[in-house]
Parts: C-alpha cells; structure tokens; sequence
C-alpha cells in the first residue's frame, strides 16, 4: 500500500534587489522511503546551482506494476520553537484521475505539472520499472498565493490502491465535514426576512436550507468568506 515515500524540505527567502524575484523557494533537503513489496534502491540527492536555487535528483525501482496510484500530500511549516507543524494542506489524491483528466483538484494538477516537467512520471497509468526525476524544483509561478516568510517541509506519500482499502475496511468517509449551525443577517436597505435552517439526513451529514429576500436590486456583488 506503501511504495514511496518523499519528504522535501524547502526555504523561502525574501530577495530585495530589483534583477531577482521577490520570493525564492529553494530546497534544502530531500529524503527518500521505500516499502521493500514495491520499490527498491530508492536514491535522492539536492544538487545546489547558486546561491539562491538548488534542485534534486530522484531514483526509485518498482518492482510491481503500479495500476492505481494515490499521493498524500503535506505541507508543515517550521514554529518558533523550531519544530515542523502541519500547515493549512494534508490532502489524498488519486494521481491516475488527475492524469488521465477524470479528476481536476487543484493540488493534484499542481503535483502533475511539477513532475511531467523533470521526471519520467508523465504518462497515464499504470507505471512500471525505473521511475526518476532530473532537476526537480519548486517553481513559485505555479502556487495561488505567496507563502509567507520561513521554512517548509512538503511531505508526499505514494499508495497503491489507498482507495479501494480503505473501502474494505471502512464504510464510511476517513474525514467528515458537517454542518452543524447557520446563522443569517440582513442590512435593512437591501434585504428582509432572512431564514437559514439546519436539517439532519444521517450521523455525519447535514444540509442547510436558506432563504433572503432583496428589496433593492444588486448589480456589483462581492463576497467575503
């Protein structure tokens, strides 16, 4: 269920002059796992290219046909105390739907552009054989958002049929998200008579049902979460 196991640990640095970007994510360590049932001779080295920019170099043998690959994806940031805590993204996607566009999340596209550009992991399922990657970074053009100042550790985990266990053991999700409570409010200039109820279906589900009614027309809405 387990066949490789990645854990990267990147530096954010803030650069001041004008002819560098402001933001540099520069890797600083990378360390490789494998489980013996599936991969072998698992190899990582960091290769530093200046000041500022280091890249890794990553080698690992399958020795059974992976058809059905899923990733746990992690994010920790270094705390004042100076230990790795988890930051914000801890999230299992199916690699093979994301491939092969059955599936769009945003961090599993993130993960596939990293890895169609420097590595032989490319292709549709399944993989087999000799899986490397030659001059892996982090490029910052590819994240939403600037990340703020410190250092990270990105922690990525391979499964083999992670899904397809976890339906044999457990009947229910692994994470719940339930709504429990809504509360509504109105500005008397533009809407009235504002209702939101919580209606249970079942133990971990919970629908909400909400009604407003405007009495001036909106033309330029903005939406705060």
């Amino acid at each position: 269920m387990f066949p490789l196991g990645l854990a990267l640990l990147a530096t954010q640095i803030i650069w001041k002059t004008s002819c560098d970007p402001l933001t540099i994510y520069k890797t600083t360590n990378v360390e490789c796992g494998t489980a013996p049932k599936y991969s072998v001779n698992a190899s990582c080295v960091v290769k530093a290219i200046n000041c500022n920019k280091a890249v890794a170099n990553v080698d690992v043998y399958l020795v059974q046909q992976l058809k059905n690959i899923s990733v746990r994806f992690q994010v920790f940031k270094r705390d004042y105390t100076n230990k790795m805590q988890p930051w914000l993204i801890d999230v299992t996607i199916n690699m093979c739907d994301i491939i092969e566009r059955r599936n769009f999340l945003p961090y599993g596209k993130m993960i596939f552009v990293i890895t169609k550009s420097f590595s032989n992991f490319n292709h549709s399922c399944p993989y087999s054989g000799h899986l490397f990657g030659r001059g892996l970074y982090i490029d910052e053009k590819i994240f939403p958002i600037v990340f703020p100042f410190g250092f990270y550790k990105l922690s990525i985990h391979i499964y083999e049929n992670f899904y397809d266990r976890q339906r044999e053991y457990t009947c229910e999700p692994l994470t719940i998200y339930k709504t429990t409570n809504v509360e509504c409010g109105t500005a008397l200039n533009y809407s009235a008579n504002a209702s939101c109820v919580v209606k249970a279906i079942n133990w971990n589900k919970a629908v909400a049902n909400m009604d407003v009614y405007l009495v001036r027309e909106l033309k330029n809405i903005s939406v705060r979460p």
